[in-house]
């Protein structure tokens, strides 16, 4: 019997683990496409990929509740938001220049349930930022649930981007800037300067952030260029590209939202 009971927890095991690559791989589609999509009407691919996603949560749960039934509430709630931004979109509701966020909230809060996709694990120079999914609303989406109820809001943790998230704000700076409509070169050298340097800033906003408890942080090509060139240390380097004005993107942009928000 224990034998059997072994086999079946293997199997269940296999499952859980095919659910969560089949989540992460839905989600990921269903971001990308978000992007790209201009009007509820041709919406019907991010349909697709988050009714599978759906379908793959639910199985995740019930098989979670035999391998790891610590994150079965997770599970649900997840389940809950992501239905809500299906429903949105079925009923033309949703804002379609907040879905691709959206869609980036639920995969961030689903790394923090699977920690093997986790993005904030990253030791990269270019990973600085910190943020707490729990704590995030969908925008433009009616809080309805799909019914279940679901476990409690996380306490707040550090939740660091990594250099694709860094990339997809320096496109939406972009666009805010130049327009979606600007010359394909000249949206990419703003958008290469962008990762690059980082957007700089003046030296008002950089004391305000200092004088309210955020610390600032360098933009990491700034710091290995200062490193590489002029023989800095990483510490030093990072004081004179924060002297420059010379912030990671997100940095900055975390800032002032949580500023507008009341949140600093």
């Amino acid at each position: 019997m224990q034998a059997a009971e072994r086999i079946d927890l293997g199997k269940i095991k296999k499952f859980f683990d095919y659910n969560k690559e089949n989540i992460y791989i839905n989600l990921i589609q269903a971001e990308d496409h978000a992007r790209y999509v201009k009007d509820l009407d041709h919406a019907q691919c991010i349909i697709k990929h988050l009714l599978f996603v759906l379908g793959e949560l639910k199985e995740m749960e019930n098989h979670a509740k035999a391998v790891k039934p610590e994150i079965v509430d997770d599970i649900k709630q997840l389940r809950d938001k992501v239905y809500q931004v299906y429903r949105s979109i079925v009923n033309k509701t949703a804002n379609v220049d907040q879905l691709a966020n959206n869609i980036w909230l639920i995969r961030k809060e689903f790394e923090a349930i699977v920690p093997e996709f986790d993005t904030s694990k990253c030791e990269s120079v270019v990973c600085s930022v910190k943020h707490n999914p729990a704590e995030d609303k969908l925008g433009g989406v009616e809080e309805s649930g799909s019914g279940e109820e679901s476990g409690e809001s996380k306490e707040e943790e550090d939740d660091v981007l990594g250099l694709g998230e860094l990339v997809k704000l320096c496109w939406k700076k972009c666009y805010e800037k130049l327009g979606k409509d600007a010359p394909p070169a000249e949206k990419f050298r703003f958008v290469w300067n962008c990762v690059r340097e980082g957007d700089p800033v003046s030296p008002e906003l950089v004391e305000e952030m200092k004088k309210k408890g955020y610390e600032p942080k360098a933009a990491p090509i700034c710091v290995i260029s200062k490193m590489v060139k002029e023989g800095l240390t990483k510490e030093q380097a990072e004081e004179e590209c924060i002297k420059e004005g010379k912030l990671h993107p997100i940095n900055v942009y975390a800032f002032l939202a949580k500023e507008k928000m009341g949140r600093i």
